[in-house]
């Protein structure tokens, strides 16, 4: 029995990835094109649902952890077909071939950004709302066909050999070159989880998923400390023994910047943060 992993090339994915095999467990890619010195069995997607499932047959997927997505955080005109097919139609087609295909479990990857100012739904970008519109047609699937589903709400996330070019990242740029790094007035807080507390999350979901236990329909990891951008920003100087010259203010807050981010579902069961924000920092610089 084997797991699909969508987005396993990616940051989260590819730490998820090396600890499910290194637990032994048997891995199969999903890619939307071809990659290059991949050195695991792979799906590679070409649309067709019928394709979808003789591959799902084929590798015997027993269940799927679906972790691609198309971000951007304000949208172009350009991005609308490219965040419904990332978004919405391709996890509907997961969907749909898992219940013809005897696969039995579906672990989602959902955002605090559906939950501008906490509501129970109000979305703060385009991206934010696609990926509650893919719950949504989830929830037809997991009420209406014996397929186990559910959704993983992630807060903001970090660690070593993370490419993508977010906070960190920026922080150590500049603290490498003296340049100013114009940031918006810092008073919003951040949750920040450390990759290896995601990956033990998923882990668990799996083993839940593995089991007869009963499984709600979304769960949430959070870190036990939210802090303003601007304390973050302090700490990391102090680790990492870097000046970093910050123009507080020189940007605006985003349309819809979350100022306090909370958990809307309960955190995954058993599931405790092992990496503190300090301890982290340490990992990446």
């Amino acid at each position: 029995m084997a797991i699909l992993i969508t987005g396993g090339h990616g940051f989260i994915g590819t730490n998820l990835v090396q600890k499910l095999i290194n637990d032994n467990h048997e891995i199969v890619l999903f890619l939307r094109e071809p990659y290059q010195n991949c050195n695991l069995p792979y799906i590679l997607y070409n649309g067709d649902i019928d394709f979808l499932i003789k591959s799902f047959l084929k590798y015997n997927i027993s269940g799927i952890i679906h972790l691609a997505s198309y971000f951007v955080v304000n949208h172009s005109i350009a991005d609308i077909d490219k965040i419904i097919n990332a978004n919405i139609l391709l996890g509907t087609r997961l969907a749909e071939a898992a219940i013809h295909s005897n696969c039995k479990w579906f672990i989602n990857t959902s955002t605090f950004w559906q939950y501008f100012n906490n509501k129970s739904y109000s979305p703060v970008s385009l991206y934010a709302a696609s990926k509650q519109a893919l719950e949504d047609i989830l929830k037809f699937y997991r009420d209406c066909y014996a397929l186990k589903i559910t959704s993983l709400e992630l807060f903001d996330t970090y660690g070593p050999g993370d490419k993508r070019i977010k906070l960190f990242a920026l922080l150590k740029k500049h603290s490498e070159n003296s340049e100013t790094l114009q940031m918006s007035p810092g008073e919003q807080k951040i949750n920040l989880l450390h990759v290896n507390d995601v990956v033990n999350a998923y882990q668990i979901l799996i083993n839940m998923m593995e089991s007869p236990c009963k499984i709600r329909s979304n769960y949430s990891v959070f870190s036990n400390q939210s802090l303003s951008l601007k304390d973050v920003v302090t700490i990391y100087s102090r680790i990492s023994g870097k000046v970093i010259n910050v123009e507080w203010g020189g940007k605006s807050y985003r349309p819809r910047e979350i100022m306090d981010p909370k958990p809307l579902h309960g955190l995954v069961p058993s599931w405790v943060q092992e990496v503190s924000l300090e301890q982290g920092i340490q990992t990446i610089i």
